[in-house]
C-alpha cells in the first residue's frame, strides 16, 4: 500500500490537527524569511552606500598627505630656515643682491620695456626697526636711475612688491583668503587641508605650472561652483600679476639660487617722463639683513 493511499483512509480527526501544524509551521518559515531580509536591508544596503564616501574620503586624504610629503621633498627646509637665509639674511649679501637687480634689468631690456640703467650704489647700513619684529634689522640703501617704458616701470615696481613673499597666501589679500575659505566651508569643509596646502605652495613654482596646482585643489570640489568662484577671486587678485612676471624669471631665479627674492623696500623714487612712452625713474631701496 502506498503512502497516497494511506493518507486516504486518514479521518477528518487527524488530518484538520496535522493541517493546522503545517501551516503554522509555513508561517513560521515566512517569519524568518521576513526577518532575515529586513536585516539585509537596514545592515548590507546602508554599508553598500556608505562604502563609495568613504572610499572617496580616503582617497582625499592619501592626496593630501601626498602633497604635503612632496612640499616638504621639494622645499629641502622650513619655511623659517629660507627666510633666515634668503629673505633676511645675517650678513648683506651684496652679491646676491646686485645679482637680483641684474637679473630684473636684463629682463626688462630683453622685452625692450627699459633702454638704459646707471651703476647700482650702494650705501651705509643702519639699524631699522619694525613692530611686531623683535629681532635687530640693518637697511642697506640702493641706488639706481633707469630709462622705461610704462610697462616697465610697473613690472619693475611689481617685482620689488613681491620681494621677501614665499607662498601664494603671500600674494594674496586677507579678504581674498576668507573668501576662499567661507567657499571651501560651504561645499565640502573636508577640503580644509587641501585649500591650506595650496595657499602653502612656493610662489615660484606655481609660477612654473599653475594648473597642477590648481587641479589637485579643485579634484576636492566635485561641483562646478567652487571652481567659479575659484577662478574669479583669482584672476583679479595679484597672484596672476606675480605669475606673468616670476614665469619668465623662473629660469634664471634658479640658475642664480636667487628664490625666495631678497626683502626691498621703494623708500624713495623719482618719477620725470622724456616723452612718449619713455620714463626716466631714480629709486632708491631698502634691502634688510637680520642683525645690527
Amino acid at each position: 500500500m502506498n503512502i497516497l493511499s494511506r493518507l486516504r483512509r486518514l479521518t477528518p480527526a487527524i488530518t484538520l490537527p496535522l493541517s493546522v501544524a503545517m501551516l503554522v509551521v509555513s508561517l513560521f518559515l515566512v517569519f524568518m524569511h521576513t526577518v532575515t531580509v529586513r536585516q539585509m536591508k537596514e545592515i548590507g544596503l546602508p554599508a553598500a552606500l556608505q562604502l563609495p564616501a568613504v572610499e572617496k574620503r580616503m582617497e582625499v586624504l592619501r592626496e593630501q598627505n601626498d602633497v604635503a610629503e612632496l612640499q616638504a621633498h621639494l622645499r629641502g627646509g622650513t619655511e623659517e630656515e629660507m627666510l633666515h637665509v634668503y629673505v633676511l639674511p645675517d650678513s648683506e649679501e651684496l652679491d646676491r643682491l646686485l645679482m637680483t637687480l641684474d637679473v630684473l634689468f636684463s629682463d626688462l631690456e630683453n622685452k625692450k620695456m627699459l633702454t638704459a640703467f646707471s651703476p647700482v650704489e650702494i650705501g651705509e647700513a643702519t639699524p631699522v626697526s619694525f613692530e611686531g619684529i623683535a629681532d635687530p634689522l640693518r637697511a642697506v640703501p640702493v641706488t639706481f636711475e633707469v630709462s622705461v617704458t610704462e610697462k616697465g616701470l610697473s613690472t619693475m615696481l611689481l617685482f620689488f612688491d613681491l620681494s621677501g613673499l614665499m607662498t601664494i597666501s603671500d600674494v594674496l589679500t586677507p579678504e581674498e583668503i576668507q573668501h576662499l575659505l567661507n567657499l571651501t566651508e560651504e561645499e565640502n569643509p573636508a577640503a580644509i587641508t587641501a585649500l591650506e596646502h595650496f595657499l602653502s605652495h612656493d610662489l615660484l613654482r606655481y609660477a612654473e605650472e599653475p594648473k597642477p596646482i590648481d587641479s589637485q585643489l579643485l579634484r576636492s570640489f566635485p561641483s562646478g561652483e567652487f571652481e567659479q568662484s575659484f577662478r574669479s577671486i583669482l584672476g583679479t587678485s595679484r597672484l596672476q600679476d606675480a605669475v606673468q612676471l616670476l614665469s619668465g624669471l623662473r629660469g634664471t631665479l634658479r640658475t642664480h639660487n636667487l628664490w625666495p627674492l631678497r626683502l626691498l623696500s621703494l623708500k624713495d623714487s623719482a618719477i620725470h617722463v622724456d616723452g612718449p612712452d619713455k620714463i626716466r625713474l631714480k629709486v632708491k631701496l631698502e634691502a634688510y639683513a637680520r642683525g645690527k
